[in-house]
């Protein structure tokens, strides 16, 4: 028999540390919907520190611990995208433009069909994933890049 791997452990509790109440929708994995707010900035900002306060921990050299703070940081930008933020607001434009950026859906996450419609209602393509709506927006900004070099981090590694 083998032993239990105790990074497995820790990394299971990491994750309920960071999301424990998401659920992805099984044909939709990038939307994530809780039963309470989740403010995007927050999210962020929660999910930097402690993924930075890991690898410092763990005797990262400081490039790479600002690397892995800033990809933290940055791991969710994706939903800042303004059509993004109306599914998660439900279809309501108005709420995604003057509402609080969400990180998750206060839609009833457990109903395909409720986020199936806001994600129409959005106009967001079926298929396409926040990750690489951020990744984009990451790449074509010079004054991101430059912030991220500044602080010492490595790009390519962010």
């Amino acid at each position: 028999m083998v032993p239990p791997d105790p990074g497995f452990a820790r990394a299971t509790a990491l994750r309920a540390t960071l999301d424990p109440v998401a659920t992805g929708d099984e044909e939709d994995p990038s939307f994530t919907g809780s039963p309470r707010p989740d403010l995007l900035d927050a999210h962020l900002d929660h999910v930097a520190a402690l993924a930075g306060e890991y690898a410092q921990r763990a005797g990262l050299p400081l490039d790479v611990v600002a690397s892995i703070r800033w990809a933290a940081r940055l791991h969710d930008i994706g939903k800042a995208d303004p059509t993004f933020q109306v599914w998660l607001h439900g279809g309501d434009e108005i709420a995604a433009r003057f509402g609080d950026r969400l990180a998750k859906s206060v839609l009833p996450w457990q109903s395909r069909a409720a986020v199936q419609a806001a994600r129409a209602r959005a106009g967001y393509p079926e298929g396409q994933r926040h990750e690489l709506v951020g990744l984009h927006m990451i790449q074509a900004s010079d004054t991101l890049l430059s912030r991220i070099v500044t602080d010492g981090a490595d790009p390519e590694l962010v």
